[in-house]
């Protein structure tokens, strides 16, 4: 049983090319969004990819849907946060027997708060994910929880972008992210780029050759 009782809406773009089990890219929207938003991308993604686009479960007083409630703060500690960290989780786990998916070549992928929750999957439940996207957001501060320093997810690769004239997550978090992400270990490839709240070209680029390198790495 998933923690919010019921199934997670998503949108799903088939390989096209290799043979199954696939790779997989499970992509997570910002705040206000839903699954349809970061789905514009999936064919610019590698054909080999499946590629899945959840929608959050909860929905966003000013339209759109919303992984956890602002309201009760940026940290772990917030009710909706915590519940549906673990709901995801629960999720995702389910996803390589469903869609015959490799679990060792799974990525989560998100944008603003979505890459808040795939940062905090990747470093408290790293058995699920092989990789981590964080596209414009942040690292959720753990307010004093030590899982993310546990050393579970040392080793694990992380990609992170964020934008320096970003008005929204302020490179600030995205750097405070970064020391973060380095102290648990991970294998972190970071980039800054002139942009707002946003996703740009060179980013797309930037993070189509780390897929495509995660991807060689686990065919050799």
């Amino acid at each position: 049983m998933l923690a919010w009782g019921v199934e997670l809406t998503h949108l799903v773009r088939p390989a096209s090319q290799g043979d199954a089990p696939h790779p997989a890219l499970v992509l997570l929207h910002g705040l206000g969004s839903n699954e349809h938003d970061l789905f514009m991308f999936a064919g610019q993604v590698d054909p080999r990819l499946v590629v899945m686009s959840l929608r959050a479960p909860l929905a966003y007083d000013y339209g759109g849907y919303m992984w956890y409630d602002m309201a009760e703060g940026t940290g772990l500690q917030g009710e909706t946060i915590s519940r549906n960290l673990a709901g995801l989780a629960d999720f995702l786990q389910t996803l390589p027997e469903r869609y015959d998916l490799d679990p060792d070549r799974m990525y989560l992928g998100g944008f603003s708060q979505g890459a808040a929750m795939a940062g905090a999957t990747g470093l408290l439940h790293p058995d699920r994910v092989a990789g981590v996207i964080m596209l414009s957001g942040y690292l959720p501060p753990p307010d004093g929880d030590t899982r993310y320093f546990s050393g579970r997810a040392a080793g694990r690769p992380f990609f992170q972008a964020n934008g320096t004239l970003d008005q929204i997550v302020l490179i600030d978090w995205g750097r405070a992210t970064r020391d973060a992400l380095q102290r648990a270990g991970v294998d972190l490839t970071y980039r800054e780029y002139p942009m707002g709240h946003e996703v740009s070209l060179p980013e797309m680029m930037d993070l189509s050759r780390w897929l495509d390198a995660r991807l060689q790495d686990a065919a050799s």
